[in-house]
Formats: structure tokens, sequence, C-alpha cells
């Protein structure tokens, strides 16, 4: 009995000794930060007003600004680069296109990291989509490149976009000669001599309404066609059953593509996504005549 006694008693060796001192201050250390962490203020009422008025603060709506006349230009004359132009090319590049094709034009710039495909890298000779001469890049950034984030700079002046290429063939070289007979194309294509208009601009406040009285208007016109789609018994109006899976989709399509044009703007429209835009497949199966019929009464009771 006195030898199971001695074996439950906890033998107080150094070791087990020194370690209960260490986990003792390791407590006491513990509690001492502890206790040193300020309290976190809670935001007061008036706080928490100013952070949401800072959020919620509104700019001022765009300034209605009607086109006005824009005299065309000599395409000869900024066809080819010089000082001036290339120094303005900067200063557009800087402003439009660095943030994505970087300020070196490598197409390292932090807004197009996250883009695929990724930003032109003006340093490379291959991959161009429409070619590296001062047509094609004229092309590119004037019409953009579809399926990718490069957006169509027509908005730009003409001397604007130019100055662009010219910073860019600058800052690069290598670059294809720049031929009268080029830009002569360009200028062909695009009517680049002619007077135009600037391009207007509304209040964000403004679109908006526009945007729903257009909206309203579609949604009466096509409640118009239904009625008289529903309340004709014609000849006309059962060829026209026979060909829509959905009156309210097909009257869609037809107005918001503006398919009443033209015949063949309908036929064009009514071809796009068959089966969806609520139209059935057999309709392309018709005779022209019976298109014409078909094109003809939905052109009378718009």
């Amino acid at each position: 009995m006195d030898d199971i006694k001695k074996k439950n008693k906890i033998k107080l060796t150094l070791p087990k000794i020194l370690l209960a001192i260490g986990l003792f201050l390791w407590l006491c250390i513990a509690l001492f930060f502890f206790y040193r962490i300020p309290d976190i203020k809670k935001s007061s009422p008036e706080d928490e007003a100013r952070v949401i008025m800072q959020d919620t603060a509104t700019v001022p709506d765009l300034e209605q600004i009607k086109g006005l006349p824009v005299a065309g230009v000599d395409v000869m004359t900024i066809g080819f680069p010089s000082d001036q132009l290339i120094k303005q090319g900067e200063q557009t590049f800087k402003n439009t296109c660095a943030s994505c094709h970087g300020e070196q034009g490598k197409g390292d710039g932090a807004g197009g990291a996250s883009l695929n495909p990724k930003p032109r890298n003006f340093h490379a000779l291959d991959g161009w989509k429409n070619g590296r001469n001062i047509a094609a890049m004229f092309k590119t950034v004037t019409e953009g490149i579809p399926g990718s984030a490069m957006t169509a700079y027509e908005f730009l002046p003409a001397e604007d976009r130019f100055a662009v290429i010219h910073f860019i063939r600058n800052l690069v070289g290598g670059f294809p000669d720049i031929s009268k007979l080029e830009l002569a194309d360009i200028n062909n294509i695009y009517d680049l001599g002619s007077a135009r208009l600037s391009a207007s601009q509304i209040p964000v406040k403004l679109a908006k309404e526009n945007y729903l009285k257009d909206k309203s208007l579609q949604k009466a016109l096509i409640g118009k066609m239904c009625a008289a789609y529903d309340k004709n018994n014609g000849d006309e109006i059962k060829l026209i059953r026979s060909v829509i899976s959905n009156k309210e989709k097909a009257f869609t399509t037809i107005i918001e593509n503006a398919a009443m044009e033209s015949q063949s703007r309908f036929i064009s429209v009514i071809s796009t996504n068959i089966g969806s835009n609520g139209f059935k497949a057999e309709i392309l199966h018709h005779s022209k005549d019976d298109i014409m019929k078909i094109y003809q009464k939905l052109k009378a009771i718009i």
C-alpha cells in the first residue's frame, strides 16, 4: 500500500520546475499585453453620417452640348509625322491608351492586367490583327478590334488619331514607311476631308428619361402589333401566324432592330437567332412572294 502511494506522488524534478516557471511567465506576459489593448471607440452618429455623405456624394451631371460643325482635315498634312503631332499624340496616348498599353507601349498597363487577349505590345512585330502600316493602324484606332478590349475611337478628332499613331511609330520605330497612296485610301474610306458635326452630349438624367420614353413607346407599339395580330383573321395574318412561335418576341425583334426599313433588312433580322427571336425556322423556306406578304402586312400594322 505504501508503495502505491509513493508511485502516485508527483516527483518535482528540475525540468518540471523550469517548465512550470516558463508557463507562469508566459501567462503573465500574455495578460500584460491583453490589458494594454486600447478600447475600440465606437463611431458616433455624427461620424457615421459624415462617412455616408462622403461615400454617397453626387457629382454634377453632364452638360448638354450640341454638336458643332467641324471642318474636314488635310490627310496629306496630318498623315505624315511632325514634332507637333508627335507631342500631341504623346498627350493623347497618356490620357487614352497608356492605362492598358503601358507608358512605353509594351502592353503592360495596369488596366490591361486582367484582359484576355492582352493589350497590344507595340514593340512586337507579330500578331497585329490589321497590320502595322499606317492604314491598318488608323483602321484599328477608328474601328477597334471586335472580340477584344480595343474599342473604337472614332469619336476622337482625326488629327488626334493620326497623332497617336505617329507617337507610337516614333516610340517604337521600325514601322513601314507612309505613302501618299495609303493616305489617299484612308481619306476615301473615312471621308476625312468633308466637314461634319462634332459629337453631341446630353445629361445622364435626360438620357435616362429618353431611354424610358423610348421603351414606353416601344412597348405601346408592340402592344398595338399584338392586338392587330390577335384581331385580324385575313390570309396575310394567317401566314404570319404560321411562322411565328412567340408574337411578343417576334415583334420586339422587329422593332428593336428596325427590321421594317426594307425587305432585305427584314429578311436579315428575322434570319438571325432563328428560333429564339420569336420566328420559326419555317419562315426561311417560304417563297419571296410569301416573305413580301408578311413584310407588307407587318409594315401596315406598325
